[in-house]
């Protein structure tokens, strides 16, 4: 990230002292100035969602008193726009399908010999992901802004000839 951009902000929950360590020292290597917090808990990582603007969040699937993979729809919740990327030992299709239904970006297998480059990939995807969303949501902001000064009627149809937007030119009908 550029010097003019705002740093990111790093959730890590998990409640190995020594595996938020090695990711915060490779994330701090390939991300420089990003701000990382981290939690021991479940409880902690539901706390911590309500407080800040993450870009990411990392959590541990093996967490207590509820998992990781229990709680991603409630973080979704708190942190719409943060990518949840779930930390796993279990490799099975079956947890994977669980943590995509339940609200995880990502899922990376612990135990994989490439686990930290699988990592800063995903947050770099992540984090190009979040900026072409940031860049749209401004493209359509500054779209809708020009329709609505527009004093000639401006319509939209969908491919059956139906009216998809219709201007505020249009005055509402009595009714």
């Amino acid at each position: 990230m550029s010097p003019a951009e705002p740093s990111l902000n790093i959730l890590l929950i998990n409640e190995q002292p020594d595996e938020i360590k090695l990711v915060t020292s490779s994330l701090r290597g390939f991300f420089p100035g990003c701000r990382i917090e981290a939690g021991y808990s479940s409880e902690e990582a539901l706390t911590f969602s309500h407080q800040g603007e993450w870009h990411i969040i990392l959590i541990d699937h093996d967490l207590r008193p509820e998992r990781g993979l229990d709680i991603l729809s409630r973080l979704r919740r708190n942190a719409p726009y943060a990518a949840i990327i779930l930390q796993t030992n279990e490799s099975d299709s079956q947890t994977a399908v669980q943590a995509l239904q339940n609200g995880a970006d990502f899922l990376l297998f612990k135990r994989s010999p490439a686990f930290i480059t699988e990592l800063l990939f995903s947050v770099q995807e992540a984090v190009e992901k979040r900026d072409l969303q940031m860049k749209l949501d401004h493209t359509f902001q500054r779209h809708q802004r020009f329709i609505e000064t527009l004093s000639d009627l401006v319509y939209e149809l969908d491919r059956d000839g139906r009216f998809v937007y219709v201007g505020t030119a249009v005055p509402a009908s009595p009714g």
